[in-house]
């Protein structure tokens, strides 16, 4: 059996349907292309491994090594398939923050050699390991990608530089059955980077829930962060508004008593209008 190296990770495995039509295609037209390894471990061709598995023709497997550096091995599996893979904006950007964890440029060339660099532990060389292949390294603390960074990864993966730091807020703190989803393309990169301000054992059971029980959260945190927002700005307006309407409407009654109708209408008008104020108030501050 052939393990994936996790920069094959960058990008999610066939689903279902698109999994079952690959896997009939191999049953008939066989292995094309030769499976690409990678220090010993699938780089390209997870899906064509996964088809003859599932037929049973592991026998029929061709394989070939890559022989160039580590950055290297990223563009191949990016040159493989970012063109050829039907992405959501969600998933693109799954793999973009990916892509920017897993790439070594000069710098950080220089610290591997330290076996300091982000990513690696104690050693020369020595990679950190993988929390869940499906979605590639999760370090341990991430930092906010550089907006040139996440731009530049995101106008390459066909996605904006805002949903790459989505997804790395995902990465980081959310449940690897949440970053996987968004990878997969079951959940947005919107929807998860407000689900993970729940525990992650949450984050977890809600996917496993399905689409109205991730929607019902996110409308439920969305709805909790307004009213927190709004704690903060506008009771102190409210209640002085309240406090007028209040004094207004006192001095209507009064001269209600002894005016016209004209006045007692207008005085109704003040006390509805209070009420307004009143329900308006409660809903901000409850």
């Amino acid at each position: 059996m052939l393990e994936f190296h996790e920069i094959a990770a960058i990008f999610p495995l066939m689903q279902n349907g698109e999994f079952e039509t690959f896997k009939a295609d191999i049953e008939q037209k066989g292995l094309l292309d030769p499976i690409v390894l990678y220090e010993g471990k699938i780089l390209d061709g997870r899906n064509r491994y996964n088809a003859l598995d599932a037929l049973g023709r592991l026998d029929d497997i061709r394989t070939e090594d890559f022989e160039g550096t580590w950055n290297e091995a990223i563009e191949q599996v990016m040159s493989k398939n970012l063109h050829r893979r039907h992405l959501q904006q969600s998933q693109r950007g799954m793999a973009a923050a990916t892509h920017i964890e897993l790439y070594r440029g000069p710098a950080k060339e220089r610290q591997v050699e330290g076996g300091h660099a982000g990513g690696m532990i104690g050693g020369r060389g020595q990679h950190k390991p993988v929390a869940d292949p499906s979605i590639g390294i999760r370090p341990k603390d991430l930092k906010p990608i550089p907006s040139q960074s996440r731009d530049d990864a995101g106008a390459a993966f066909g996605c904006s530089g805002a949903t790459v730091e989505r997804c790395r807020r995902v990465r980081d703190k959310g449940a690897n059955e949440l970053a996987a989803a968004v990878l997969k393309g079951e959940v947005s990169a919107g929807a998860a980077d407000v689900l993970i301000q729940y525990p992650k054992k949450k984050q977890s059971e809600l996917v496993k829930d399905g689409k109205k029980a991730i929607k019902a959260a996110v409308a439920a945190k969305k709805t909790t962060q307004v009213r927190k927002a709004t704690r903060k700005k506008k009771p102190p307006q409210l209640i002085a508004t309240i406090n007028s309407s209040i004094d207004a409407l006192m001095k209507r009654i009064e001269q209600s008593i002894k005016g016209t109708g004209v006045q007692r209408t207008r005085a109704m008008d003040d006390l509805r209008l209070c009420q307004k104020h009143v329900k308006e108030a409660c809903e901000f501050l409850v």
